[in-house]
């Protein structure tokens, strides 16, 4: 076999094994992430304040903190984000969320399900008792 076809091969390989690893590396934990459940909890019986909260799942990782002003959410600013954070599902989600009154009532991103899920988890983590 001439020498450039086997490098040409090599070369194949190796692409294939970078793209194969880097698409593994993308989907660790979004099974987890996707079979959670958000937790009902009812921002009018929280107290005024920040909060804190934190959600890790594979590359799904992130740290809120949300601020709630009267029984409503006045604003959320991300701490750490995701690797691959999409900052208009993150918009979207979080002005969904204001809109609430209650963290479960929150309908994820259509095409972001676990993006969505991650981030609602952390708010979760935050306004848990």
């Amino acid at each position: 076999m001439p020498r450039i076809v086997k490098s040409l091969l090599i070369f194949f390989c190796l692409i294939v094994i970078v793209v194969g690893s880097f698409l593994g590396y993308l989907m660790i934990g979004q099974k987890t992430v996707r079979s959670e459940t958000i937790e009902a909890i009812d921002f009018r019986f929280i107290e005024d304040g920040t909060y804190r909260g934190h959600y890790h799942q594979g590359r799904w990782q992130n740290t809120i903190e949300v601020t709630l002003i009267d029984g409503e959410v006045i604003d959320i600013t991300v701490i750490e984000d995701m690797r691959f954070a999409d900052l208009v599902l993150q918009t979207v989600l979080f002005e969904r969320v204001k809109q609430a009154s209650n963290l479960n009532e929150v309908d994820v991103i259509s095409g972001g399900t676990v993006s969505s899920i991650a981030y609602l988890k952390a708010l979760e983590d935050a306004l848990k008792p």
